[in-house]
């Protein structure tokens, strides 16, 4: 990979393996039971992997936008004649 930069199938993968595990985050901070510093550590963990998959979207959001800026600069949309 070069620097920053990650392939839509890595972004993809990266994003469903880090909800996955902010899941089980949750689930765990929520039965309660942990010992304060395992929670602390977990709810640290999650403000990261939150964070993260926020960059995630908003380069795929990115992305979307400048495909369709694209797509409306190359080819207009014409809606369909009326007269048949």
């Amino acid at each position: 990979m070069s620097g920053d930069k990650v392939t839509e199938g890595e972004g993809a993968a990266e994003f469903e393996k880090g909800l996955e595990r902010l899941d089980e985050i949750v689930s765990q901070l929520r039965e309660g039971g942990l010992p304060l510093a395992q929670a602390l550590a977990l709810y640290e963990e999650g403000t990261r992997l939150s964070s993260r998959l926020r960059e995630i979207l908003g380069s795929a959001r990115a992305r979307v936008d400048r495909l369709n800026r694209s797509t409306l600069e190359l080819a207009p949309f014409e809606p369909p004649s009326e007269n048949r």
